[in-house]
């Protein structure tokens, strides 16, 4: 008697145990797709296109310092923004070097 109530308890564990399995990867299995979906992916896994810009004074005797480049950036940045390419890298790089990263945009001469 004793050994049938054991097997009953293991098997109602068994069965708790899977029902409990299916209903989270019947969940995970609902999401995914929609989670899927909102992720944002970069350059390297959606596609784009990249651009190194090299800032060069207008005139001859100009000097280029931080604060031109980094405006040079920030007009670039407000450029990209206004075509609505969603999260643009806009990188500065040592000195007068500005690199911009456009992911997801399929016609690289309507953005630049």
């Amino acid at each position: 008697m004793r050994g049938r109530r054991n097997e009953k308890k293991k098997f109602s564990r068994i069965i708790a145990f899977l029902s409990l399995v299916v209903i989270i990867l019947t969940s995970i299995g609902l999401t995914s797709k929609s989670n899927a979906e909102k992720v944002n992916l970069g350059l390297d896994l959606q596609g784009g296109f990249e651009v190194l810009y090299q800032v060069e004074p207008l005139k001859e005797g100009q000097t280029i310092d931080e604060a031109a480049v980094k405006a040079t950036a920030d007009t670039i940045s407000r450029r990209i923004n206004i075509l609505g390419v969603s999260e643009p890298v806009i990188t500065v790089e040592s000195g007068n070097r500005i690199r911009v990263e456009l992911a997801g945009v399929k016609r690289p001469r309507n953005s630049s």
